[in-house]
C-alpha cells in the first residue's frame, strides 16, 4: 500500500461579524452528474512542510495569495484503493478583499468549476465527506 501525505485547509474570511468558509465544487466529467463540495487539499511534495503545501494548494486551486495560517486543526487518515492518506488540516484566514476563483481546471479526474463562501452551518450541510464537515466544526 502506498502512503500519501496531504494538507487541507478550512479557509475562512470575516464578513462583518460573520465568518464564512470557502468551498470548492468538484465535477467529474467522466462520471456525469457526480459533484462533490470539498475543502482545498493536496499532496505534500518532497521538501515541503505541510504549511508550505497548503499555501501552495490554496494558490493553485483558488488563486488566493495573502492567506494566513491561524492554527492546525488536527489530522485524519483514510484509505482509497491501495493508497493510505495522512491529512494535516489547518484553519487558514483569507483577506476579505482578495477574490477567490476556480483556477484549477485540471484536478486529475475532477474539475474545480466553482468556489463559494458560506456560513459554517451551510458548509457542514454541503460538504461531501464527514471528515471535512468535522473540520468546520473544529474551526467554528
Amino acid at each position: 500500500m502506498r502512503i500519501r501525505n496531504e494538507s487541507q485547509a478550512a479557509i475562512i474570511r470575516k464578513n462583518g461579524d460573520a465568518i464564512e468558509f470557502l468551498l470548492l465544487r468538484r465535477r467529474y466529467p467522466a462520471d456525469v452528474g457526480k459533484v462533490q463540495m470539498r475543502l482545498v487539499k493536496g499532496g505534500i511534495e518532497t521538501g515541503e512542510t505541510p504549511e508550505e503545501t497548503i499555501k501552495r494548494e490554496i494558490n493553485e486551486e483558488v488563486g488566493l495569495v495573502n492567506v494566513k495560517i491561524v492554527r492546525k486543526l488536527g489530522g485524519y487518515e483514510y484509505e482509497v484503493d491501495d493508497i493510505h492518506h495522512n491529512v494535516s488540516s489547518f484553519l487558514v484566514e483569507a483577506p476579505k478583499d482578495e477574490v477567490a476563483r476556480a483556477v484549477s481546471l485540471d484536478e486529475g479526474e475532477a474539475v474545480i468549476d466553482e468556489v463559494v463562501w458560506v456560513s459554517g452551518e451551510r458548509a457542514i450541510e454541503l460538504l461531501t465527506f464527514p471528515e471535512e464537515q468535522n473540520l468546520i466544526r473544529l474551526a467554528v
